[in-house]
């Protein structure tokens, strides 16, 4: 006799509710291809109501930025079901993927900092994540404006902008329902991977799985494979030591069902569990898919730190029992958000979103091209000094600020730099819960250009004492000689000139000079019964 299991019900009441009280918008979401095109070029939502042609250009809101993320934030807390069910509603994406999302936004709005974010519309594309509203949101609540190019996206946007008018008290914003079209999903490193020169996967770029001969490999599958395919840390990838590969295999098996393999894809056999299917052993690359797992092999730890460094996955899950492996390999890699025998778990203080945002505003920050023989020495000396430890930082910078204190004893703000350099630490924080301890910690971006017209001020010997080198792209400091910097090894370099070549420097801006990363480490925690 088989049994049948009548599957549950979602709740999406709440939703439904909403949308019954918004009837422009209900009519919006059953017809919006046709209502679009109707009303086009503007069919605008300003926060309140409804417009059909584009009134007055809003100016961008540049005060007090701080008070409306913060109240954006607390909107999106009261909203966070709503916002869950509207997504299920009308993209089918699981309840607890998007609360997951809503967290990270609100923790992410909670440890916001202001920034120079310079002006233009974003756009709430069909096939992004709800976590992307992330990398958009400061520019959202500067301009006031969001477009909109679906029906599947509609109503969480008309609910973002009216929480937007919300938290500033009434004042005009902009939503702009557009019709659909086809557009390249490249802002803000959401796509798979980013189209400048970025270290880092996109957002929604999925996880990669490491499981090491020391793992409990039953724990690591029934974990790994419990990750949904609709999340932006979906299982992308899995590598097996060698020595366990077939254990994990025969684990992997008994979870999942054979598949008849696809004569388009090359590999030794196929498993399906849900919606995915896992390709095990592959010998041709695969177009990515949320719902396509591949599954390697490898043989040492040094290997695996290879292919680590060369996927430059945004997400990595660590399964290992070996304290000197979990370091080694944690610190040798760069992803942000590292879990040790866990996955998609951002249990922490608020900072841990930064960790996920981390490398999604360097492609909007200026960039310039540059050719100049110091440059390449420039990236050497910055490997050395990133070496050092801070206080060895510290002592070399102080150092160099008493040289100039005395060739130029005017100055006082040689001194009031160095008693800035004093107390500067290096941000970085430790939760501990009753199964997981969560290490955060900051990380420099590496070569900056420095484009203020002195390079003597807190904010660039910060910088430096972070760990960056900095490229003086500008006409700085011209009666003052760098040679100081040299002789202690400071990584700073004067730019005379930019001539166009393939060398990339990222142009500093205020408060973009670190990055956050965060390892969560649950050693031991068996899961699987």
């Amino acid at each position: 006799m088989n049994l049948q299991f009548s599957e549950m019900s979602v709740d999406t009441s709440l939703a439904q509710e909403y949308l019954n009280k918004n009837k422009t918008l209900l009519e919006l979401c059953n017809n919006y291809a046709w209502i679009t095109k109707k009303y086009a070029p503007f069919y605008i939502y300003n926060g309140r109501r409804f417009l059909y042609e584009e009134p007055f250009i809003l100016e961008t809101h540049g005060e007090d930025m701080g008070n409306t993320i913060q109240k954006m934030a607390s909107g999106l807390k009261q909203n966070a079901t709503l916002i869950a069910q509207l997504e299920y509603l009308f993209r089918n994406i699981p309840i607890e993927v998007t609360k997951a999302q809503v967290d990270l936004l609100i923790q992410y709005l909670r440890c916001y900092v202001g920034s120079d974010i310079g002006a233009g519309r974003s756009t709430f594309h069909p096939d992004e994540s709800l976590l992307m509203i992330g990398s958009h949101i400061h520019l959202i609540c500067k301009t006031r404006t969001l477009s909109c190019l679906s029906k599947g996206t509609a109503a969480i946007s008309y609910l973002l902008v009216t929480l937007l008018c919300d938290a500033q008290e009434a004042e005009e914003c902009r939503l702009y329902f557009e019709r659909p079209r086809n557009s390249p999903n490249v802002d803000f490193g959401g796509n798979w991977m980013l189209q400048t020169k970025n270290p880092i996967r996109g957002l929604y770029s999925g996880t990669v799985a490491v499981v090491s001969d020391d793992a409990d490999v039953d724990s690591a599958v029934d974990k790994i494979i419990s990750v949904s395919t609709k999340a932006p840390w979906h299982l992308r990838r899995i590598l097996v030591q060698e020595s366990v590969y077939q254990q994990f295999k025969d684990a992997l098996g008994w979870k999942c069902k054979i598949k008849p393999l696809n004569s388009d894809v090359l590999c030794a056999d196929a498993l399906t569990y849900t919606d995915r299917t896992f390709l095990l052993d592959p010998v041709q690359l695969t177009e990515e898919n949320p719902s396509v797992v591949t599954v390697e092999a490898y043989r040492t730890t040094k290997e695996v730190i290879s292919l680590l460094q060369q996927d430059k996955t945004r997400y990595l899950s660590l399964w290992t029992n070996g304290i000197a492996e979990i370091n080694e390999v944690t610190h040798s890699t760069k992803s942000p958000v590292v879990w040790v025998n866990n996955v998609a778990d951002f249990r922490g203080p608020p900072q841990v979103a930064e960790a996920v945002f981390s490398y999604t505003y360097l492609h909007t920050m200026f960039r310039v091209d540059v050719k100049y023989e110091s440059y390449a020495k420039l990236c050497e000396l910055s490997q050395s000094w990133l070496k050092l430890d801070l206080e060895r930082r510290r002592d070399i910078l102080c150092g160099v600020l008493d040289k100039y204190i005395l060739l130029h004893p005017e100055w006082k703000l040689f001194a009031e730099i160095k008693n800035s350099l004093l107390t500067c630490t290096l941000k970085s924080f430790v939760d501990v819960g009753k199964d997981y301890v969560c290490i955060g910690m900051s990380q420099p971006l590496g070569v900056l250009g420095w484009i203020k017209h002195t390079i003597f001020s807190v904010e660039s010997f910060k910088s430096i004492l972070q760990g960056n080198a900095l490229y003086v792209l500008c006409k700085a400091d011209e009666g003052i000689d760098y040679v100081v910097f040299k002789q202690a090894g400071v990584p700073v370099e004067r730019l005379k000139e930019a001539i166009m070549d393939d060398s990339e420097v990222i142009i500093w801006q205020s408060g973009l000079d670190t990055l956050t990363r965060v390892i969560w480490t649950n050693s031991g925690t068996i899961f699987a019964n």
